[in-house]
């Protein structure tokens, strides 16, 4: 079997499982690039750790480590799902170690920037913002809302994810604030057994994710601030919750993250949080200094 035959087989593995197209076609570019590296098509039990690694260098070289260890998580997959199905025997990217990643900061946008973008939107948009805002959802789960989610009996709002492992859809249910209750009573009169989408498009059809990711970038230019997505909305609020000093096991909840460490370093990479720490030592000797003099006497 040669190495794209067993790509292929993978990545129609992963469409019978149900993969995002966009996921699909994000595995197969990857796969795609690392046989156009070697310049030609190896048997797949011929790929071995060195191929591999040089394949990795010429990724870090040209995009950073954090392209790499991506890359590096997509071909693991493809051998893993080999290895259990006894196609290969080892996995030879078991012995190459993570890339090194350079430091990066999400940008988060202030509130008077988020505040100048909702003031110049429509209706239509400003809902969308301030939605995202009181749920601090993602893009893709704006998009999903449908009149089925809402549950106002139970001041409740579900939220559909793919945001986990196999990309399958997954339901969190969160609390609803009043003003998010009261955008959303008043979308429910809009919906339709055809129409059951909370933000619909003009055509009353699900809202394109090209239209939904085009809203920000125009209303920011409009509003003259530094552009930024509805994601970011996410990173603001975030922050919000370290500034006011919420336990990284509140904020993951909040966030929806399913383990500490994804929120520990989604946090890093928005904001440098301050401990107590130097003014505690401080204190700390303070006392010690009192006892041993206490003592003394």
């Amino acid at each position: 079997m040669t190495t794209s035959e067993a790509c292929l087989r993978y990545l129609e593995h992963c469409k019978r499982r149900g993969f995002k197209l966009n996921t699909y076609r994000y595995k197969a570019n990857i796969y795609k690039s690392m046989i156009h590296f070697w310049e030609n098509d190896p048997d797949i039990k011929a790929v071995d750790s060195i191929m591999i690694e040089e394949f990795f260098d010429h990724i870090f070289d040209s995009s950073g480590g954090k392209t790499v260890n991506r890359y590096k998580r997509e071909i693991k997959s493809l051998f893993n799902y080999l290895k259990k199905r006894h196609l290969i025997i080892n996995d030879p990217t078991s012995p190459i170690d993570d890339y090194e990643e350079e430091v990066f900061k999400k940008y988060v946008p202030p509130a008077e920037d988020i505040q100048a973008v909702i003031n110049v939107a429509n209706e239509f948009e400003s809902d969308i913002i301030r939605t995202t805002y009181h749920t601090a959802a993602r893009s893709g789960e704006i998009r999903q809302l449908t009149c089925d989610d809402v549950d106002l009996n139970n001041n409740a709002l579900t939220l559909w994810t793919r945001k986990r492992k196999n990309g399958n859809f997954e339901a969190d249910t969160i609390d609803m604030s009043q003003s998010l209750s009261d955008i959303l009573q008043k979308k429910l009169k809009s919906c339709t057994k055809d129409c059951p989408w909370i933000f619909p498009n003009q055509k009353g059809k699900q809202l394109s994710k090209y239209t939904l990711d085009n809203i920000m970038p125009r209303l920011c230019k409009k509003a003259n601030v530094k552009s930024f997505g509805l994601h970011a909305i996410r990173h603001h609020i975030a922050v919000q919750l370290a500034h006011k000093n919420w336990p990284l096991i509140k904020i993951q909840k909040f966030l929806r993250h399913k383990r500490a460490t994804t929120t520990d370093i989604y946090l890093r990479s928005l904001v440098n949080i301050k401990t107590d720490g130097a003014s505690i030592l401080d204190d700390l000797e303070l006392s010690m200094k009192k006892h041993n003099l206490i003592e003394s006497r």
